[in-house]
């Protein structure tokens, strides 16, 4: 099968890390604190996520911080979400090295990233800022595929509605009822897929519980509860976007800020160096791309998927991605298969 590479193209990473550095030095001295960005891929079709992998380069940022623990760490933080276990480690890492943490939201911090906020001492969050339900979206070797052999995210909140569905809905009590229903989903998903679902959604509760508890003492159990409740399942859609202002005002996190003018201007025009470095509002379209080319043929791809970022370093994870062009009964197909992910330095 003849390969070949996509043409290589300047990297935004490289050429305009003077300019990031400058607003992130311009965050600091508004806030007088110490920044670290986080940032994965909102890219159509090679969307990034938190991963376990990210905690050791970050570990390597913190670090660089001058003198540790600082007095104030903002984490300047964009993600859908992803790996579960990250917000406890991280929260906790970052705590070894500040006195105080905080999160700045410029634009989404969904699922797995609004646990970290949970965590944090003050959220600030910009007017286009959001997060998002901590139900979370589970993978485990055992859930159904899609067309394209890719392996398909479960909600936890989704076979939860199925059950009260089938109970409340449908009002199907009996044993027998119950346990014919659950053999239908059983057909559907594995049942050790499910089995992995419930294990993650009582350790995302969990989670949620003890960040919280991080930051908050004088708040009752009870308040505690609700906001989880609230964060992981009264919002019903795992794609619901919460805004600063019901983020305070409905769920009762305090500690959700507004940024000055001034940081508020700066974190958009930071977040913007990154949305053109993702290339975050351009789909991933390999099709347009391998349209003319011969069938048995394959191209590689290098997709920038994470980045963590400090005034003194820059780490990114970059995946290759492989497009295959083939024939099956005469009709032509382009299948999508992704390969290792490697994190490199940018250096200092």
């Amino acid at each position: 099968m003849a390969k070949s590479k996509a043409p290589p193209k300047p990297d935004p990473m490289e050429n305009r890390r003077e300019k990031r550095v400058e607003l992130i030095c311009q965050i600091e001295e508004e806030r007088r604190s110490y920044v670290i960005c986080y940032l994965t891929s909102l890219r159509p079709r090679v969307c990034g996520s938190l991963s376990d992998d990210a905690i050791r380069q970050l570990f390597d940022h913190l670090a660089r911080i001058p003198h540790s623990p600082c007095d104030r760490l903002d984490l300047f933080l964009v993600s859908n979400g992803g790996d579960f276990a990250v917000p406890w480690r991280l929260v906790s890492l970052c705590r070894e090295h500040a006195q105080e943490f905080n999160v700045l939201i410029p634009y989404r911090a969904c699922s797995a990233a609004s646990l970290i906020a949970l965590g944090a001492d003050k959220v600030v969050m910009h007017a286009f800022g959001q997060l998002g339900p901590t139900d979370p979206l589970v993978r485990s070797g055992f859930n159904p595929r899609d067309e394209l052999g890719m392996e398909r995210f479960i909600s936890g909140e989704d076979v939860r509605a199925f059950a009260r569905f089938v109970k409340e809905t449908m009002g199907i009590k009996d044993p027998e009822g119950l346990n014919n229903a659950l053999k239908v989903l059983a057909k559907e998903v594995h049942p050790l897929a499910l089995g992995h679902v419930d294990r993650n959604l009582h350790q995302a509760r969990l989670v949620a519980e003890r960040l919280l508890r991080t930051h908050i003492q004088d708040v009752d159990d009870d308040t505690i509860a609700s906001i989880v409740d609230t964060m992981a399942s009264g919002l019903h859609h795992h794609s619901h976007p919460i805004n600063r202002l019901e983020a305070e005002k409905d769920l009762g996190l305090k500690f959700i800020e507004k940024p000055s003018p001034v940081v508020e201007k700066v974190m958009w025009k930071l977040y913007k160096e990154y949305e053109e470095a993702f290339e975050n509002r351009i789909p991933f379209d390999p099709a347009a791309d391998l349209t003319g080319i011969r069938t048995d043929h394959q191209r590689d791809y290098d997709v920038l998927m994470a980045v963590i970022e400090c005034q003194h370093q820059c780490s990114v994870c970059v995946q290759r991605v492989r497009c295959m062009v083939t024939e099956a009964e005469g009709a032509r197909r382009i299948t999508t298969s992704r390969l290792a992910s490697v994190w490199r330095c940018l250096g200092d």
